[in-house]
C-alpha cells in the first residue's frame, strides 16, 4: 500500500492506495531543496546582495516616505519574517522615513485584524501604519497610464503618490499569470476593479499562454509588467517557500530581475512531467492556500494538468472560508448549462468582463471536461451549487469503493450506485462527527467544542445560521473570534444549537444519509451475499449493530 499525507487547512489527510493503482506521485521538489541557511538569514542575504539595483537602504535615503505593498491573508507569505528586515533596511538608511505597509487585497476581501497579527505578529500589526486595499473603492484610485491591452491602468493612490514604492511576496507557479510574485503585487495587488476586470478578460484567460509557468507571450503577464513600472515599483524582496511553508531561497532587487531570477528558481523545483491518469487527487497546499473555492480552483489547475479528459479530479481543500467570492459563485450557481454559461463568458468583450468571470471561467472549463469532487469543510449546497460534488472526508470512501468495483468488473450503473452508497455512508458518518464534536464525550477521544471554536462550517452551523433571525445569525458568526474564554464560546454557541433543535435534525439527517446508503446496497444487480460485508462495514463505522 502506498501511504499519503495531504495538507488540509492546518491538519492533514492520510489514506492509502495499492501500488498497481498509483499512476504516479506528483510533487514539487521544493520539499526535497535543503536551504544552506535559515529563512531569516536567507532574507537577509537577499537584501544586503539586491539584483540589479541598490540596496533598499540606500533607496531610502532623501525620501519623504515609503509605501511596502505586502501581500494578503490569503498568501503564505512569511511577513513576520521578511518585513522586520525591510523595515530595519529602511530606516537604516533614512530614519526618518514615514512608512506604510498597504495591504495588497486584489479583489479579495479586507484583511482583518487578527489577520494581521497573525501574519505580521503584534508588534508591527498594532504599531507600523497600515492601509487595507479595496478595489471598489473608486475614489481611492488614481491612472497611471494604459494598459498593453487597452484597459485604464488605476492603482491605490497612496502607491501612487509614494516617494518610494516596494513589495514583499513570494513565488509560485500561477494557473494564468504564468508566476506569481514581483509585478503582480501591483496588479492585481492595488489596482482598481476596473483594472483587474480589463487584465482578467475572457479573451486572455482563454490565451493557451496563459497558463502555470508560462511568462513569454502571456497577455496577462504583460500588463502586469506595465503596471509595474507605471506605479514605480523600485524594489522587491520576494521569497521561494517549500510545502510547511518555510523559506528556501530569497531574491530582491530589481521588479524584473529580480523576479525571473526567482522564477527560475522555482520553476527548476516545481516543474514535473504530467502522468496521465483518470483519477487525479489534488491539494492547494493547505492554510492559508486552501481557506476558499476561489483559491481552490488553482489546485484543481495542476490536476487538469495531468488527468485525461472525461476523468475525476479530487480536490482535497479545507475551504473553511466558505466559497471566497460571491461573484464567483453566483457565476457557477445561476448557471443554466456549464457549456452555456462559458459562451456567454468567452463572447463577453475585455471592458465588459464581470467580477471573478475568471475564476469562474477556469473552473467552467474544468468541469466541460472533467468530474470534480472536494474533500471539503465547504457547505454542501454551496459546492452542488458550483456544479461540483462535495464529499468531505467521504471522498476517500467513495473513492476507494469505486475503484473497488472497476476493478471487480462491475457494471456501469452498479459503480454509479456503489459510488452514491459511499457517498451517502460518508456523509452520514461527518454529520455523525459533527455532531460529536459538539455533544460526544471526549472518552471517544475527540475533543468537545473543537469546530466551535475553529468557526468551522459544519452541517450544525449551517442548519443553524439558516433557520436564526439576523441577532442570532451574528451571534453564531463571531463568537469564535471574540475574547471571552474557550468554555464561553462553546455553551453560547451549544445554547444557540439547543433553541433551535438543531441535535435532533442532525441525528434526522444522520438516520436518512445512513438508511439511503444501505437501500442502495439493496438495488444492486448482485447477489446480497456479495454486499454483506460491506453492510458489515456500513454498520461497524456508524457504530451500530444488526
Amino acid at each position: 500500500m502506498h501511504t499519503f499525507s495531504l495538507p488540509f487547512g492546518k491538519e492533514k489527510i492520510k489514506f492509502e492506495l495499492p501500488e498497481e493503482q498509483v499512476a504516479g506521485v506528483l510533487v514539487s521538489h521544493a520539499h526535497e531543496y535543503k536551504a544552506p541557511k535559515s529563512e531569516a538569514e536567507l532574507v537577509a542575504d537577499a537584501l544586503a546582495n539586491p539584483i540589479g539595483s541598490p540596496k533598499l537602504s540606500e533607496l531610502a535615503k532623501g525620501k519623504k516616505n515609503c509605501v511596502i505593498i505586502s501581500s494578503d491573508h490569503t498568501r503564505p507569505v512569511p511577513s513576520h519574517i521578511i518585513m522586520p528586515q525591510l523595515l530595519a533596511e529602511l530606516r537604516k538608511g533614512n530614519p526618518d522615513i514615514d512608512i506604510t505597509i498597504l495591504i495588497a487585497t486584489g479583489m479579495h476581501r479586507a484583511t482583518t485584524k487578527e489577520e494581521l497579527i497573525a501574519k505580521y505578529g503584534k508588534e508591527i500589526a498594532e504599531h507600523e501604519k497600515f492601509v487595507i486595499h479595496v478595489s471598489r473603492n473608486d475614489e481611492d484610485m488614481v491612472s497611471v497610464g494604459t494598459l498593453p491591452s487597452g484597459g485604464d491602468c488605476r492603482i491605490n493612490k497612496v502607491a501612487a503618490n509614494a516617494d518610494l514604492l516596494i513589495s514583499e511576496g513570494f513565488i509560485e507557479p500561477h494557473f494564468f499569470a504564468g508566476m506569481s510574485g514581483g509585478r503582480k503585487s501591483v496588479l492585481p495587488g492595488i489596482a482598481s476593479k476596473v483594472t483587474v476586470l480589463a487584465n482578467h478578460c475572457s479573451e486572455f484567460i482563454n490565451s493557451p499562454n496563459a497558463r502555470t509557468g508560462i511568462l513569454q507571450g502571456n497577455p496577462i503577464h504583460e500588463d502586469m509588467l506595465y503596471a509595474a513600472k507605471a506605479a514605480k515599483l523600485a524594489f522587491i524582496c520576494n521569497v521561494v517557500i517549500d510545502a510547511d511553508k518555510k523559506v528556501i531561497a530569497a531574491f530582491a532587487g530589481d521588479r524584473e530581475k529580480a523576479h525571473y531570477a526567482g522564477a527560475d528558481f522555482e520553476m527548476k523545483l516545481a516543474g514535473v512531467k504530467p502522468v496521465p491518469a483518470d483519477i487525479v487527487i489534488t491539494t492547494n497546499g493547505g492554510y492559508p492556500l486552501d481557506q476558499n473555492i476561489y483559491q481552490s480552483v488553482k489546485g484543481m489547475t495542476a490536476a487538469e494538468a495531468t488527468c485525461k479528459e472525461g476523468g475525476v479530479i479530487i480536490d482535497v481543500s479545507s475551504c473553511s472560508d466558505g466559497h471566497g467570492g460571491e461573484d464567483f459563485y453566483n457565476n457557477l450557481k445561476n448557471a443554466e448549462s456549464i457549456q452555456k454559461a462559458m459562451d456567454e463568458i468567452l463572447a463577453r468583450g475585455r471592458n465588459e468582463t464581470v467580477f471573478d468571470q475568471w475564476e469562474a471561467q477556469i473552473l467552467m472549463r474544468m468541469l466541460l471536461k472533467f468530474t470534480i469532487i472536494m474533500v471539503t469543510e465547504a457547505p454542501q449546497q454551496m459546492v452542488e451549487d458550483m456544479h461540483m460534488i462535495e464529499l468531505k472526508t467521504s471522498v476517500l470512501l467513495a473513492g476507494a469503493t469505486t475503484i473497488g468495483a472497476l476493478l471487480g468488473g462491475a457494471s456501469e450503473e452498479d459503480c454509479r450506485k456503489l459510488r452514491r452508497f459511499a457517498i451517502e455512508l460518508g456523509l452520514a458518518f461527518q454529520l455523525q462527527d459533527d455532531l460529536l464534536d459538539s455533544y460526544g464525550d471526549e472518552r471517544l477521544g475527540k475533543a468537545i467544542g473543537g469546530d466551535i471554536l475553529e468557526g468551522k462550517q459544519t452541517y450544525l452551523m449551517i442548519t443553524a445560521i439558516s433557520r436564526a433571525d439576523e441577532p442570532t445569525r451574528e451571534v453564531l458568526r463571531s463568537t469564535h473570534r471574540s475574547q471571552m474564554p474557550d468554555a464561553e464560546k462553546i455553551a453560547t454557541i451549544k445554547a444557540v444549537y439547543d433553541r433551535l433543535d438543531i441535535p435532533r435534525l442532525t441525528e434526522q439527517q444522520i438516520s436518512l444519509r445512513f438508511e439511503r446508503a444501505l437501500g442502495i446496497l439493496d438495488t444492486l444487480s448482485v447477489e446480497k451475499s456479495r454486499t454483506e460485508r460491506m453492510r458489515e462495514y456500513a454498520l461497524s463505522l456508524m457504530g451500530r449493530k444488526n
